[in-house]
C-alpha cells in the first residue's frame, strides 16, 4: 500500500510512477488530490494490466470523461 495523497504529482509525476509499476507487488495506492488530470490517468491505467494492483483512489482530481474512458477500458483488460 502506497499513500500518495494531497501531493503535486500531476500529469507528469503520475507518467513517470506509470513506468515504474511493471510487475510491482504494489496492491493498493492512493492518488487522492494529486493534480491528475486525463492525460496522466491514460498514461497510467495503460499500465495497470502489468500490476497486482487492486485498489486505487483518484478521489479529488480533474478527470473528465475522457480520463474516466481511459481507466474504464484498462480495466476490463486488466487481471
Amino acid at each position: 500500500s502506497l499513500d500518495l495523497s494531497c501531493n503535486t504529482i500531476g500529469n507528469e509525476g503520475i507518467r513517470d510512477f506509470a513506468s515504474q509499476l511493471k510487475n510491482s507487488l504494489l496492491n493498493s495506492i492512493d492518488f487522492s488530490h494529486a493534480h491528475i488530470g486525463d492525460d496522466g490517468i491514460r498514461d497510467f491505467s495503460a499500465q495497470l494490466k502489468e500490476t497486482q494492483l487492486q485498489s486505487i483512489d483518484f478521489q479529488g482530481n480533474a478527470i473528465g470523461n475522457e480520463g474516466a474512458k481511459a481507466l474504464g477500458l484498462n480495466l476490463q483488460d486488466s487481471k
